[in-house]
């Protein structure tokens, strides 16, 4: 399984292109995602219920929404996964926190927060409900 994403390049880089190298960036993501598409892989949202997100087949969980109406939800643990997968986690709501609680499922050695939906956390799938971390990125927001 072949992951990537493509994003805006950040701070003084995106002052360099214009809008028609951002729609040449917006439409290699499309293209990309297609892929994904066609080769089993896709994009998915999940909500956290009960410190839980379940990941099925080949998903990549992106986009995270939390249960309830706090401001803060514990992420503790991701069920399932088949060893190479990967998941990239990023917070749906800019007001709802996501903490990924460093445990036996989510291998990190420290609790990471999204804060904010440009924060990423990057994990693969080492046996079904084992993650660990490929790149944890917080935004600073």
């Amino acid at each position: 399984m072949v992951t990537a994403e493509i994003t805006k390049l950040p701070g003084p880089m995106n002052r360099n292109l214009d809008k028609v190298s951002l729609l040449k960036i917006e439409e290699i993501r499309k293209r990309y995602n297609t892929l994904n598409d066609e080769y089993g892989t896709t994009e998915t949202s999940a909500t956290i219920s009960g410190g839980i997100i379940t990941v099925t087949g080949t998903q990549q969980i992106r986009f995270v929404t939390v249960d309830g109406t706090g401001a803060s939800t514990d992420l503790d643990s991701i069920s399932g996964g088949n060893a190479g997968e990967i998941v990239i986690l990023q917070s749906a709501d800019n007001a709802r926190d996501i903490v990924c609680k460093d445990g036996a499922s989510l291998r990190m050695g420290i609790d990471f927060t999204l804060n904010n939906v440009k924060d990423k956390a990057t994990f693969v799938c080492i046996s079904s409900g084992v993650f660990d971390p490929l790149s944890l990125r917080s935004s600073g927001g």
